[in-house]
């Protein structure tokens, strides 16, 4: 399911990896950006959709495990949030803490740091 800013665009992964899903949501121009939600658990984005092709059956969407996600995910998105952080987000940052200091060491940010001494406890 993609959430559009204008309603819901439901759909099934047509095929998917720890980096990109393909799925055929019926998506339009200006989509890109969209969470990708996953019925099962709509609290849940399992990816942002990215690309679609009026010639094809599928469209794309770069998975939350992607390591450039997760980077700028930290980088951007936690610093938003007030401490402590909710149980679920040290969750999935724990789950993901081996690709954000993967990539932390390669464009060190200083919040990263911090952020991975406190996932690490």
């Amino acid at each position: 399911l993609v959430c559009t800013g204008k309603g819901a665009a439901p759909g099934v992964v047509c095929a998917c990896s720890s980096k990109v899903i393909a799925h055929s949501c019926s998506v339009l121009c200006g989509c890109s950006g969209c969470p990708l939600l996953d019925l099962g658990d709509p609290t849940t984005f399992v990816g942002i959709h990215v690309d679609g092709w009026e010639d094809s059956n599928y469209n794309l969407a770069v998975s939350v495990s992607h390591p450039a996600f997760v980077y700028q995910y930290a980088r951007v998105v936690v610093p938003t949030f007030q401490k402590p952080y909710p149980p679920r987000l040290l969750c999935y940052l724990g789950k993901y803490a081996t690709v954000l200091t993967e990539a932390n060491k390669e464009n060190p940010n200083a919040f990263i740091t911090s952020l991975l001494s406190e996932v690490m406890l």
